[in-house]
């Protein structure tokens, strides 16, 4: 999953959704967020974090833009 990225939306309103690098939520993620060398979000655990809010949706690309997966329904 080197240079894959990952988008998180709002699975009502359709929009983006803020994700962190941590879980104290503290330093953004940019959205995509472009997997690294070792095909992880760069953060301190290689995580994605989501404050509590609305329901969303994940969806994640290969490098070349190939969609490979969603995930809907996710309660952060």
């Amino acid at each position: 999953m080197v240079g894959g990225s990952v988008y998180v939306y709002n699975e009502t309103l359709g929009g983006p959704v803020t994700t962190y690098t941590g879980a104290d939520l503290q330093i953004q993620h940019t959205n995509p967020v472009i997997l690294n060398a070792e095909g992880r979000p760069d953060s301190n655990n290689g995580g994605l974090w989501v404050y509590s809010g609305p329901t969303v949706r994940v969806e994640v690309f290969d490098c070349q833009g190939n969609l490979l997966m969603t995930f809907g329904g996710i309660t952060p």
